[in-house]
């Protein structure tokens, strides 16, 4: 308790401190081991961490690059899925001659025989009569069956219209009108007959 007791005290602990650096600077050979030692394992332990850290940024890096390869090709697997109505109609479209003969019927623009220019409507073309029923129906049946299956056994969800352009002129829409519930429970209603002769 006194001020006196505890300033002896303060001066004891004094005099102790000036004693320990003195042994310590009379025999380096005390503590030069031992710092020696901790520098030692210290770098030791930050050789570990930064290796360590190495190890799992490589290990990250690692998977991320399996994981975008993955789903990368799961993507290119599903757009080769959902477009194959369109590389199916470019098939039939190449094979089949009622097909063939519509860059004919179409022709280009100005050209005798070609389809006219539509009357008033700049960009169209004028297709009346000109296009059978027979090649109209042909094409409503291969675009439904086309587009109802993607060849996987499932309804495509991704190809709403199928569309035949001779020449680069909208010839044949398939469906010309559709109101469709998508899997997600969205209402599509589409009207595609403003398409059609767009040049």
């Amino acid at each position: 308790g006194t001020p006196r007791t505890c300033f002896s005290t303060i001066l004891e602990l004094q005099r102790r401190a000036v004693d320990f650096v003195q042994l310590f600077s009379s025999y380096p050979g005390i503590w030069v081991p031992g710092l020696i030692l901790l520098v030692v394992l210290l770098c030791a332990t930050l050789g570990s961490l930064l290796a360590w850290s190495n190890a799992a940024i490589d290990i990250l890096r690692t998977s991320a690059v399996v994981l975008s390869k993955e789903v990368a090709n799961d993507i290119s697997h599903q757009f080769d899925i959902d477009l194959a109505p369109l590389y199916t109609l470019r098939n039939y479209v190449k094979q089949l001659p009622e097909f063939n003969n519509l860059a004919r019927t179409v022709g280009n623009e100005g050209e005798p025989g070609a389809a006219p220019v539509a009357q008033g409507i700049v960009g169209y073309r004028n297709f009346t009569g000109m296009i059978g029923e027979g090649v109209t129906n042909l094409f409503n049946q291969i675009a439904a069956e086309l587009r109802s299956s993607d060849g996987s056994g499932r309804s495509s969800n991704v190809v709403m219209t199928l569309q035949l352009l001779p020449k680069g002129v909208v010839t044949l829409v398939y469906p010309l009108k559709e109101t469709k519930t998508l899997a997600n429970g969205n209402v599509v209603a589409q009207d595609n007959t403003g398409a059609i002769g767009l040049d």
